[in-house]
């Protein structure tokens, strides 16, 4: 399970494609509950990113039954749970189109992340969010939200990921230089046609909205 983690942390999709065919049934065989969610959410993370690279449907189908189990577990264990949620939620709505409610998710994402004092997924979502701004033209707010994922990536065991990071930084630097903004102003009508059960079931987690 650990594999599929940080081949999905390195961006390796091939690998972690592999790795999260071969642990499907990781929920089956391994007893404690925090490891189990901790592979859900990665397994999700890897059929969205799987989903946009390939298209195929069981990526997405794969998606939502995690994107449910976590629905669930946050409700029980909001702490433990509400900020991968919402990042789940985030990548969903990116991927679908809706910028600017996956714009408030990675903000929420990385506000609860940080009330929960999970620091490597807070440095996740300002990751996975400074992404989805380059991807969208976003400019000044790609260059800040890469620079705030950094500054979690100093030490030991991170110092890679640090690397990794700035390399997609400066990869997207190089193609779009800082003077691109996006605008949101036309997202609205878009966003009117988000349904917020496809994603959050009965829960408001997925619209809390960030201090």
């Amino acid at each position: 399970a650990h594999c599929l983690w940080l081949a999905y942390l390195f961006g390796d999709l091939d690998q972690a494609e592999q790795m999260l065919e071969k642990t499907r049934n990781f929920s089956a065989v391994v007893p404690a509950k925090f490891e189990v969610i901790t592979h859900t959410f990665y397994s999700c993370l890897t059929g969205i990113a799987l989903l946009q690279k390939t298209k195929k449907k069981k990526w997405k189908k794969y998606a939502k039954k995690d994107i449910k189990g976590m629905v669930k577990w946050a409700e029980e264990s909001p702490v433990n749970c509400s900020h991968k949620l919402l990042l789940l939620q985030a990548e969903m709505a990116a991927l679908k189109g809706w910028k600017s409610s996956a714009r408030k998710l990675f903000d929420s994402a990385v506000e609860s992340a940080s009330k929960s004092g999970f620091i490597n997924e807070e440095a996740l979502s300002y990751e996975r969010a400074a992404i989805f701004f380059s991807r969208n033209g976003d400019g000044p707010s790609a260059s800040r939200y890469f620079a705030r994922a950094m500054l979690f990536m100093y030490t030991g065991e991170q110092q890679q990921r640090l690397i990794g990071s700035t390399k997609n930084f400066l990869q997207w630097l190089s193609q779009h230089g800082e003077g691109k903004a996006s605008k949101y102003s036309s997202e609205e009508e878009s966003d009117r046609k988000y349904d917020k059960s496809k994603f959050s079931g009965k829960s408001s987690l997925a619209f809390i909205t960030p201090m």
